[in-house]
């Protein structure tokens, strides 16, 4: 199977391919630099993304929040289901734990200032 990528590590945009084989990369076209490579590889065996949302406060007002490392793409909607059963309780800071741990060492922080 061939995957089709275009690397998102720098402006360059390298246009990437990769050859998997049962599961396994069996080699990586079209990357510019160590960095594509690395990309490529996390991308196709466990692709990762930084979750951003929002959390209700006590008194209704919304808080955005962020995880703090990515998280593998498969696990999103299992740490959304933890982050829809809470609520936070004002004062918030940017940069506080929401939750903690809500996958592996991965944090829910803050990322606006509530009073």
């Amino acid at each position: 199977m061939v995957m089709e990528l275009v690397c998102i590590v720098c402006p360059v945009s390298c246009n990437l391919e990769v050859v998997m084989e049962d599961g396994k990369i069996k080699e990586i076209k079209g990357a510019g630099c160590k960095k594509g490579v690395k990309y490529a590889e996390e991308e196709c065996i466990c692709p990762k993304r930084t979750l951003t949302t929002t959390i209700r406060t006590t008194d209704n007002r919304m808080v955005s929040v962020r995880s703090d490392k990515p998280l593998p793409k498969d696990r999103i909607f299992e740490v959304m289901e933890k982050i829809n059963k809470v609520k936070c309780a004002p004062p918030v800071r940017i940069g506080d734990i929401i939750l903690e741990k809500v996958y592996e060492d991965v944090n829910i922080i803050a990322t606006r200032n509530i009073g």
